[in-house]
């Protein structure tokens, strides 16, 4: 069956599916479209009625038995055979199929994160979604909890920090980032300052000048040491001692519960 058919077929069901209220939590069977909320969801503990996820979930371990249902492109055959009750997205990366699934009776809820701050109001939105606000209130609480411990740690010195997502070209990730976010709260202070992108392309002869302290490597890198043959980078102060460090891609650049044990992870970089 071909993708433009099925979408056809779907469609010509959603024309003639009225709208109905959306079931009650109890009965929720719940597709995860992005990993950040699939870790959320099971960090608030409705892991068990996740029916689907994104092709890109990878953590935690008991995703490995539920069933996939596409990337940015959706497998929505599958979810139809899934028999969700609603659909949970993240900053709108889905919602030209809004429509399609409000038709089908599912629920659509996008969940908004751009901000570091703004993951404990997303836990509570999802919790109170699906009738168990008092998950999201716990988890407020000890996220309320950890980020006044990591804050309290935070020194008056901070080292300059130079963080990047790709070598080809040199992109890195500016102060606004959500990952700048996390440096600063860590203790770091980013040399790649306010940016129209968060994160923009870079010119190495900029880094150069700048010289951090510390360079973050935040995407798949098999030698950090491969940053020393790069033209001037040996005079870098995070060269010369050496302080360049390969970081987990994961708890950077996904905005969910692991965000304040990247920001431990960071802090213990930057602190030592």
């Amino acid at each position: 069956m071909t993708a433009r058919f099925v979408l056809f077929f779907f469609l010509l069901f959603a024309l003639f599916t009225p709208v109905t209220a959306a079931p009650s939590a109890s009965e929720a069977r719940i597709i995860s479209l992005v990993p950040s909320n699939t870790k959320l969801l099971f960090a608030l503990g409705f892991g068990p009625s996740l029916v689907g996820i994104s092709d890109f979930c990878n953590a935690p371990g008991q995703t490995a038995s539920i069933p996939q249902v596409g990337g940015m492109e959706l497998n929505l055959e599958r979810i139809a055979g899934l028999h969700p009750t609603i659909i949970i997205d993240l900053n709108s990366m889905h919602k030209r199929y809004e429509l399609l699934f409000r038709q089908m009776s599912l629920q659509y809820l996008n969940i908004e994160i751009d901000r570091l701050e703004e993951i404990p109001s997303a836990a509570l939105r999802l919790s109170q979604e699906l009738g168990a606000a008092d998950r999201g209130t716990s988890f407020c609480n000890e996220w309320a909890s950890e980020y006044s411990r990591l804050t309290s740690n935070v020194q008056n010195a901070r080292p300059r920090v130079y963080i990047e997502i790709w070598d080809t070209p040199l992109q890195a990730a500016a102060q606004e980032s959500f990952i700048g976010q996390m440096v600063r709260l860590a203790g770091g202070e980013n040399i790649i300052g306010d940016s129209s992108s968060g994160f923009p392309v870079v010119a190495g002869e900029d880094v150069i000048k700048a010289n951090p302290g510390i360079i973050l490597l935040a995407y798949p890198i098999d030698d950090v040491s491969r940053i020393r043959n790069r033209p001037g980078w040996s005079d870098i102060d995070a060269v010369r001692n050496n302080r360049v460090y390969k970081i987990d891609h994961d708890i950077l650049v996904r905005p969910g519960p692991r965000a304040l044990a990247g920001v431990s992870a960071l802090s213990n970089i930057i602190k030592y």
